[in-house]
């Protein structure tokens, strides 16, 4: 057991119930907040019975922030090493968080382009260099029917 055990003072102080609503005091904040998911990290996702942290979810965010920005270096060196190590499962992670915000992310990038119409057109005129003739390009449109060989969108709704 840790150094607080429930049968010590010291752990009643942070915790309380309230019209059979169980409470629990951040420690950082001192704010009082229903111990739940929602306001507080589990110790341990695969051992729930060990209980939830003792910051709230904000004081959390808000202290691994500080953290990070304090040793970003040492961070983002690490961040590296691991992607290299672990290559496929980068890969499965960034296609499955693809897949789940397909959606937020073409909405995204539609008000991006309304907002940003320059940068836009300069990206195109970027990447619109090919080396293909005519009449590849109109053979290529025909074997994908006039949609984007990407996401499938017809010609007139993609620049829409």
């Amino acid at each position: 057991m840790g150094k607080y055990t429930k049968k010590s003072p010291r752990f009643f102080e942070n915790i309380r119930e309230i019209d059979g609503v169980k409470e629990k005091r951040c420690t950082q904040c001192q704010e009082w907040f229903p111990e739940t998911t929602e306001y507080f990290y589990m110790r341990n996702k695969k051992k729930p019975e060990r209980g939830f942290n003792s910051e709230c979810k904000k004081c959390t965010t808000q202290n691994t922030k500080n953290y990070f920005m304090k040793n970003k270096e040492i961070e983002l060196e690490k961040r590296k090493k691991w992607k290299e190590e672990n290559k496929n499962k980068n890969l499965s992670y960034m296609h499955k968080s693809y897949q789940r915000n397909k959606d937020f992310r073409r909405e995204y990038l539609k008000e991006w382009h309304n907002k940003n119409p320059e940068k836009q057109k300069e990206y195109l005129n970027r990447h619109r260099k090919h080396d293909i003739t005519i009449t590849e390009w109109l053979a290529c449109k025909k074997y994908f029917n006039n949609q984007c060989a990407y996401c499938g969108l017809p010609i007139e709704k993609h620049f829409a």
